[in-house]
């Protein structure tokens, strides 16, 4: 009996570290989404210094290059160009998701960003937080998407269908105008035959009552006939 036996090759701890980077690597090219994260057994998501990690994705996507200075990896580089009136909500959001130690509370929002350019883009943020068997919340990670030109797109199809879309409720007015006439018209021939109705039993009776008064009348005749025989 011949027996084969191999033994895998071990790999170096920094072997692993460097494929698993270069891997990290083409996958955020890939990608159309740009990610972050955070540590959150170290640092505060409220504290705009606190560290993060953008991909190279997520900085392009805002118009900065992966190293520069004027995007540090901070949370502050990113939260502080949020359009003042979506902050709120997405703050309100954040910190509902990282209230539920279920992790079932999902952030998935839209709102505007500010590009390098000085001009804000529309973007789909979402998040998810990684939660230990205590409940204590570990880490935060993230994507962002650039939807620039399909908000572009739904406002421009909005503003060419709102005449369309006027015209269709001036038509969907109309109908409900002539609906309203028409029921009543129907009323009105449903209370007409209602007194058509009376009218004929009211005749009815009428001729049964003169029926009988005929009736009677011949009886009388009759009697009269025979008193003058």
């Amino acid at each position: 009996r011949l027996t084969l036996s191999f033994k895998m090759p071990k790999i170096k701890d920094a072997e692993i570290f460097e494929h698993d980077s270069r891997r990290k690597e083409a996958v955020d090219k890939m990608m159309l989404e740009g990610s972050w994260s955070m540590d959150l057994t170290k640092y505060d998501i409220n504290d705009v210094n606190s560290p993060m990690v953008y991909s190279d994705q997520f900085k392009k996507i805002l118009g900065y290059a992966p190293n520069t200075s004027v995007f540090p990896d901070v949370m502050g580089s990113w939260i502080t160009k949020i359009h003042p009136d979506d902050v709120a909500v997405a703050s309100a959001a954040m910190q509902k998701q990282l209230a539920d130690s279920s992790g079932r509370t999902v952030f998935d929002m839209e709102y505007r960003v500010r590009h390098k350019s000085g001009e804000y883009i529309w973007v789909r943020a979402s998040s998810y937080v990684v939660w230990s068997d205590d409940k204590v919340p570990l880490m935060a990670a993230g994507t962002i998407l650039d939807i620039s030109k399909q908000k572009k797109n739904q406002m421009q199809f909005e503003e060419e269908m709102e005449p369309n879309i006027e015209s269709l409720r001036a038509g969907i007015a109309e109908i409900a105008t002539n609906v309203e006439k028409a029921t009543q018209q129907m009323q009105e021939v449903s209370g007409k035959q209602e007194e058509v109705t009376r009218a004929a039993n009211e005749i009815e009776n009428a001729v049964n009552d003169s029926m009988e008064i005929i009736g009677s009348i011949q009886n009388i005749t009759r009697q009269t006939n025979l008193l003058s025989l």
